[in-house]
């Protein structure tokens, strides 16, 4: 009954983890577009890190506990998914990547790319190799700032009042709290479920949480290629990428963890991940044809994930 009663409250979790997140989301960005303050900068920064609560909360939480991989494989799985499913679902809707918008783009998915071979060659990371990642997120984040990154605004200043976004500021910090609060009951669970049932905490973080984490992105994903706002979306996968690896790898580096063969995989596929995703993106052009392709290579990573966890 107990692994039963893991299971119930790791979906009951996972599903308010992604419905509180998309919350958050919509929130904060509502509350960065009507103060506008540094919305060009500033808003790009405010959806990288939010859509990455998830993954901030789930690791910090990991960490404590002493299961630093869970958090960091949650964070690698996310990112194969930013690059791979949710870029691919918005590539089926086609677009041009702005030329203005490229560089920023690239330099995220080079250095994601770059802090993700460093973890796989050291395999074992430690505080240091954390505030490693921690520093190079920070530099990331004022290179966004100096740089910019465009973000259509196309909601209207004229008759906002502060109540408004007082209001947006509240129902934002509430689904953070939410957020905290079901990612222990998440990490509890998965903790006991891979324990009972002999899963490792490398492929259900890579996974199943992974995927729950991401919900973010990709809802906001699909919600701005309907609105046609390329910038937004790309900005967001680029900006959650490097936010996953250098932020979140870095905290969970501080409570030291150890790659095994899956977390081991998984970094190498997210490494091919940001390598496919500058190449597609230097070429600029996204159709059906690289939608499918990119949904292939995600579903493709699934499949592994199993694969190598029976070995």
């Amino acid at each position: 009954m107990a692994i039963v009663e893991s299971v119930l409250i790791f979906i009951a979790a996972l599903f308010i983890l992604a419905k509180a997140s998309s919350f958050a989301v919509r929130h904060t960005v509502r509350f960065s577009k009507l103060s506008g303050i540094n919305q060009l900068a500033v808003g790009f920064l405010l959806l990288a890190i939010s859509t990455s609560l998830p993954e901030i909360t789930i690791t910090i939480l990991s960490t404590l506990r002493g299961e630093g991989l869970l958090g960091l494989s949650t964070a690698v799985g996310s990112s194969i998914g930013d690059m791979t499913l949710i870029l691919g679902i918005a590539a089926f809707s086609g677009f041009v990547t702005p030329k203005r918008d490229r560089s920023e783009v690239e330099f995220a998915l080079i250095t994601g790319a770059a802090v993700a071979f460093i973890i796989l060659i050291l395999r074992t990371a430690g505080p240091v190799f954390g505030i490693f990642g921690l520093v190079v997120f920070f530099a990331y984040m004022h290179f966004i700032v100096k740089e910019g990154i465009p973000i259509k605004n196309n909601i209207s200043k004229k008759g906002l009042k502060t109540p408004v976004m007082i209001k947006s500021a509240i129902y934002a910090i509430a689904s953070v709290i939410v957020v905290a609060i079901s990612a222990n009951f998440l990490v509890n669970s998965a903790v006991e479920i891979s324990l009972a049932a002999g899963v490792s905490e490398a492929l259900l973080g890579a996974t199943v949480i992974a995927f729950g984490s991401f919900m973010p992105e990709l809802t906001l994903t699909v919600v701005a290629m309907r609105h046609r706002n390329v910038e937004l979306a790309l900005g967001n996968a680029a900006g959650s990428v490097i936010t996953n690896v250098a932020l979140v790898g870095g905290i969970a580096a501080l409570g030291a963890f150890t790659l095994d063969l899956v977390a081991s995989v998984a970094v190498s596929f997210l490494i091919v991940g940001c390598m496919i995703g500058y190449k597609m993106i230097d070429r600029g052009r996204f159709g059906i044809m690289e939608g499918i392709f990119l949904c292939s290579l995600y579903f493709a990573y699934l499949i592994i994930m199993i694969l190598i966890s029976q070995i």
